[in-house]
């Protein structure tokens, strides 16, 4: 009786205890920083990071390329000219844009929309850090030159689609 009722409560009580007293010393090993863990602050140092950080904005111009069962975005720019037809029943994106009823809820305006701002985010903050890197200088004005001209370009296409866009 005295083990049902005395010991089995206070061995839990210690095993808990012993739990919560060992548990808790390892907090050096918490605040360790994770090297390869890039943030602001550690990356844009070297010249890679300049040739990667522009790569990133090409990277904004898959989306328009893409295609499922209702067309693609890339046909926004066919439809809307009158000069291509669609009215099949599975094409309701494309038709819409081809009558010039196009709403914010088209996915395919949607998708243009915020890929080309996520290329314009992704370009400022290129053209924001590279100047920063120590690196050859014809290189970073090239990607420098790389980051404006996508830019531009990402802007010249919401302004063909959508026309005052916010900068």
């Amino acid at each position: 009786i005295i083990m049902k009722y005395i010991l089995k409560p206070f061995g839990q009580l210690l095993i808990c205890g012993a739990l919560l007293l060992f548990g808790s010393g390892c907090s050096k090993f918490l605040e360790e920083t994770d090297p390869s863990n890039l943030t602001m602050d550690n990356y844009f140092t070297k010249p890679e990071h300049a040739a990667s950080s522009v790569n990133a904005i090409y990277s904004s111009l898959i989306p328009m390329t893409q295609a499922g069962n209702d067309g693609g975005p890339w046909e926004i720019m066919e439809f809307a000219t009158g000069l291509a037809d669609a009215e099949s029943g599975e094409a309701f994106n494309n038709i819409i844009v081809k009558r010039l009823i196009n709403t914010s809820d088209n996915i395919h305006s949607l998708t243009w929309w915020n890929s080309q701002y996520k290329g314009i985010q992704n370009a400022n903050l290129a053209i924001a850090k590279i100047p920063g890197i120590t690196m050859d200088e014809n290189n970073k004005n090239k990607f420098l030159g790389e980051a404006r001209f996508l830019r531009a370009y990402f802007y010249f296409n919401l302004v063909r689609i959508f026309g005052k866009v916010p900068l």
